[in-house]
């Protein structure tokens, strides 16, 4: 577009952004939107993951609220890259007028595949793309974009990542939102099924860091669930309590699994503790059986007092927990970039 900043990085191998440059790029993309029909959006549209940081900019200096959908590539049989749907937005945007954002258009794909299923599966209105970063090669030319590059862009949240700041590895991991999954799911072969293979990989892909009680208790070299179970080795069982303790303690968000035939003693215990530390508890409860007390709520009325009064809510689906969970995440990131970008560290 017109208005973009055609500038090229030709020459070299990379260009390492500081939390300064992203936000004096990521302001002047917010300037370029707001000129755009004046900002008169109804929703941005986070392109998770890159893309977070930049739209929950934007999205905050503009006063648009702020949604998340993940698009990510894969390799097909016949080795052509195929973008899927990894989750949608959970707004009903059915003729609204949407910005899309994400960090970079590289090959293009994944946003012409983001306006193409919000057009036609989610019926939205008036599509309009932005993006930082546009790489020649892209297929696909967003409407809006601060600048054109034909280098390799480390972006500040990946500086540990990519070995150019390894002294920074621990820092920026340990400002990354932590999330404890309160769960009895390494009981059951079916349970731990679910999380390897469903959970953990859905709250992978928000970049937090991930506090699992059964990894943990690998870690420890615990004898076995079995020896836990029949209470043969106390220690054992005490050492395990007290690791969890210590999750708890640094976690910021507390992901609770609901489900059977009443919420797990081990994760009510965890909730209660929780709520009592000041963490964030949200619930997950996806059993269709009836076990609350009062017919206004999902659960047993206290644990979900608890949950509720952290802040948090108690979700039908996973897809609904993990969502918020990325608001959560995008929005203390969005907070601690303008700071940084602010004050210039």
């Amino acid at each position: 577009m017109g208005s973009s900043e055609d500038t090229k990085d030709g020459g070299a191998e990379k260009l390492v952004l500081s939390w300064k440059e992203f936000g004096d790029l990521a302001g002047k993309l917010a300037d370029r939107v707001a000129e755009l029909d004046k900002g008169k959006f109804d929703l941005v549209v986070a392109m998770a993951r890159g893309g977070i940081p930049l739209a929950m900019f934007v999205a905050d200096k503009l006063q648009i609220a702020v949604d998340f959908m993940r698009v990510k590539s894969y390799k097909s049989l016949s080795n052509k890259t195929e973008p899927k749907l990894i989750f949608d937005v959970h707004t009903n945007i059915k003729g609204m007028k949407i910005l899309v954002v994400d960090d970079l258009a590289d090959t293009g794909d994944t946003l012409a595949f983001a306006v193409k299923h919000l057009k036609e599966k989610c019926e939205a209105g008036e599509i309009i793309t932005a993006a930082m970063f546009l790489k020649p090669r892209s297929a696909f030319t967003p409407d809006l974009y601060v600048r054109a590059i034909d280098t390799w862009v480390v972006f500040p949240w990946e500086l540990g990542e990519s070995g150019l700041l390894d002294l920074q590895k621990q820092q920026i991991e340990n400002n990354k939102l932590t999330v404890y999954i309160a769960n009895p799911l390494g009981f059951s072969h079916a349970g731990k099924h679910y999380l390897n293979t469903v959970l953990l990989p859905a709250l992978s892909v928000l970049g937090v860091n991930i506090v699992n009680p059964w990894e943990e208790r690998a870690s420890q070299g615990t004898r076995s669930l079995k020896g836990v179970i029949d209470g043969k080795n106390l220690n054992d069982v005490i050492a395990i309590g007290m690791n969890n303790i210590e999750g708890l303690k640094r976690s910021d968000v507390v992901l609770a699994v609901l489900d059977g035939p009443d919420v797990d003693s081990g994760t009510a215990g965890e909730i209660g503790f929780a709520y009592g530390l000041g963490k964030l508890i949200l619930g997950y409860r996806g059993d269709a059986r009836v076990v609350t007390d009062a017919p206004s709520t999902k659960i047993n009325l206290q644990i979900e007092t608890f949950i509720r009064a952290s802040g948090g809510s108690v979700y039908d689906t996973i897809e609904e927990a993990i969502a918020e969970i990325n608001r959560v995440n995008a929005s203390r990131n969005a907070s601690r970039y303008k700071e940084e970008a602010l004050t210039g560290s």
